[in-house]
C-alpha cells in the first residue's frame, strides 16, 4: 500500500476502506447529524501505480537525466511528481475534483 498520500485513482475509494457507496452512506449520515466531512484530496503527485504514468507520462516532472521523479526536496520513493504545465493534467485534475 505504501503512503495513503499514494494516489492510484483520483475517483475511487482505496477498497481496504470501503466502497465508493460506503463512502457517500457516511458522508449523508454525517451531513444529517449536521456534521461536515473534508477530504484530503491530494494533487501534486500519484502512486508509481496510477494508470496516468503509462497514459500521459508527460504529465510528469523529470530530473536532470529525464526521469519521473519524487516530489524535488522530498525523501518519498512511492510517488511520482505532477508536472502542471500540462492543459490536460490541469482539466483532468480539475474533473476529478469536481467528481468529488
Amino acid at each position: 500500500l505504501g503512503s495513503p498520500y499514494s494516489i492510484a485513482d483520483y475517483t475511487g475509494a482505496n477498497p481496504e476502506l470501503g466502497t465508493l457507496d460506503e463512502l457517500k452512506a457516511f458522508i449523508d449520515e454525517a451531513h444529517a447529524l449536521g456534521m461536515h466531512v473534508i477530504l484530503d484530496w491530494v494533487a501534486n503527485h500519484t502512486a508509481w501505480d496510477n494508470p496516468l504514468v503509462a497514459e500521459h507520462p508527460a504529465w510528469y516532472s523529470r530530473n536532470w537525466a529525464g526521469e519521473m521523479q519524487p516530489p524535488p526536496g522530498t525523501d518519498w520513493s512511492d510517488v511520482v511528481d505532477l508536472d502542471y504545465s500540462h492543459a490536460g493534467l490541469r482539466e483532468y485534475m480539475s474533473d476529478a475534483m469536481a467528481f468529488w
